[in-house]
């Protein structure tokens, strides 16, 4: 309506409340994944897929829920485990109680200890959800998997017979260019002979004073995350595309290579990591 004088008079309705859905979620993984094969290595992935229904009298609900999976020494969910995957709320939408299906994968953490754990997923429902009973958002495997350590010990050396870097370089030359067509120099070899072998390595590449690497050193680049393939004790040939930096002193320099490991694998014996170039390199 209008008053006087051209203003206007506004009338505020009072908001109906926020309807709350009335919901006994209940939770629990699909038979197929409810043992997983055991052992697994730490850095491996889980494949999950759990079944979520809707145990209340009400027909048709619709909400959202937060879904996250630990590993556990026991069958009881508590600050002690440890959180392997979170997925932010999902869309969780229920006609009758007819369950609905959720899929997704967990990877281990490198640092989770050697050890027997359960697998825990815990289901959280939002706002939208009055659920009053939260005992059975909790789903549990029926055994425990055996999570083990995979090492490798990574032997890494320069192919002699192909690596052969001119005497002198400029600052902007690119070493790739000087492999005489052969690009895979560095050589990644398993000392452990595993049958096959699966990780992934930072490449860091270096100009060195001296054969020691050192924090006085030039990194000349830094590839953080190569896939690491090996099969047996055959070796993974690698080709650096590096450029000698524009700010480096003029100087005699190594040529170093350093393999440090990322995911997937640990490795006790870092100090066969480094390989480094036989001759010094002269930069103008």
């Amino acid at each position: 309506m209008t008053s006087g004088g051209g203003k206007q008079d506004f009338t505020l309705e009072s908001l109906e409340p926020r309807r709350q859905f009335a919901a006994d979620l209940a939770v629990s993984f699909s038979a197929m994944y409810a043992a997983y094969p055991s052992p697994i290595a730490a850095g491996d992935w889980l494949n999950t897929s759990v079944e979520v229904a809707n145990l209340s009298s009400q027909a048709q609900i619709a909400g959202t829920g937060r879904f996250e999976y630990f590993l556990s020494s026991d069958r009881i969910l508590d600050e002690q485990d440890i959180l392997i995957r979170t997925y932010g709320y999902q869309n969780m939408a229920f006609v009758g109680h007819a369950p609905q299906s959720y899929s997704g994968d967990a990877q281990l953490p490198l640092t989770v200890p050697t050890g027997s754990y359960y697998v825990i997923l815990k289901v959280t429902p939002s706002a939208v959800y009055a659920d009053p009973d939260l005992s059975n958002n909790i789903a549990v495997t029926r055994a425990p998997i055996n999570v083990y350590h995979r090492n490798a010990d990574l032997a890494v050396s320069w192919d002699n017979a192909h690596f052969q870097l001119p005497a002198v370089l400029v600052p902007g030359d690119q070493l790739g260019s000087f492999f005489g067509g052969f690009n895979t120099p560095l050589r990644i070899t398993n000392l452990t002979g595993q049958p096959d072998f699966v990780g992934e390595v930072r490449l860091d590449y270096y100009l060195s004073a001296d054969t020691i690497l050192d924090d006085r050193d030039t990194l000349m680049l830094s590839l953080p995350s190569e896939s690491l393939i090996l099969s047996g004790s055959n070796p993974r040939g690698y080709g650096p595309r590096t450029i000698v930096p524009t700010d480096i002193a003029p100087g005699s320099y190594y040529f170093i290579a350093k393999v440090t490991p990322v995911a997937r694998f640990e490795d006790p014996n870092l100090g066969n990591n480094i390989a480094v170039s036989d001759n010094a390199i002269s930069i103008l």
